[in-house]
């Protein structure tokens, strides 16, 4: 294949995780399984598409700019799918673990029902009250032994981090808090964006004056090959 051929499959592929995302809905354990497989196919892509503009650009210096900037449309493309599909992940584990949260409280409940009727019958037998009231206690605070719900694995896993943003017309009680020189360049307020990041994963603090600090879903991926 030349390297136009290449590129025009890369962009085919990139496509195809663009529409796959926008399409799936994660509703059972296959569902998410195959958005996993999503994920660790787009790395895949995402490296070629990589590899192959690093082979381009080493010759073509005068291409340099509009090689760089049809790679970073390329990869920006992979990432927001990602992105999407990070989050539709992310929502399903919730909703997955909420169903079985419901689960367990349903099937206590029904524990202490039935603990609630042999409570009865143990005082109907001559059993003391407060005797019989402990076999309902006792099965109040122990949940029932269910058997625990199967952990998801795949080549992607789903975490969070957190997303940090200056409030404009805010942005100076930072600085005045935290005795700081205004930022002057995007490159200096990515830097203390990240600096600030560190620090609420460090200590757990999440009201900075002039800052928005948001949890967002992220995941790491793990390639497959031959995508």
């Amino acid at each position: 294949m030349t390297g136009t051929d290449i590129v025009l499959d890369l962009t085919r592929r990139i496509k195809e995780i663009e529409n796959q995302v926008d399409l799936i809905e994660i509703k059972n354990d296959f569902d998410y399984y195959d958005a996993d497989n999503g994920m660790a196919r787009s790395l895949n892509v995402e490296k070629q598409v990589i590899k192959e503009f690093q082979k381009r650009l080493a010759p073509a210096k005068k291409e340099v700019t509009d090689l760089r900037g049809q790679e970073k449309t390329m990869l920006s493309a992979i990432k927001n799918s990602c992105d999407k599909i990070t989050i539709k992940m992310s929502e399903y584990i919730s909703k997955r673990g909420e169903v079985d949260r419901v689960r367990r409280e349903a099937a206590h409940l029904i524990e202490i029902k039935s603990a609630e009727v042999e409570a009865f019958k143990m005082v109907e037998n001559g059993v003391a009250p407060e005797v019989a009231n402990l076999v309902i206690e006792h099965t109040k605070e122990f949940e029932i032994d269910l058997a625990p719900l199967q952990e998801l694995k795949g080549r992607t896993k789903i975490g969070s981090t957190y997303k940090i943003e200056l409030i404009a017309g805010e942005d100076e009680l930072l600085f005045k808090t935290k005795n700081l020189l205004l930022p002057t360049t995007s490159a200096m307020k990515e830097a203390l964006k990240a600096k600030i990041k560190a620090l609420v994963k460090a200590t757990g603090v999440h009201v900075i004056p002039g800052v928005k600090i948001s949890k967002v879903p992220n995941s790491k991926r793990k390639d497959v090959k031959n995508a």
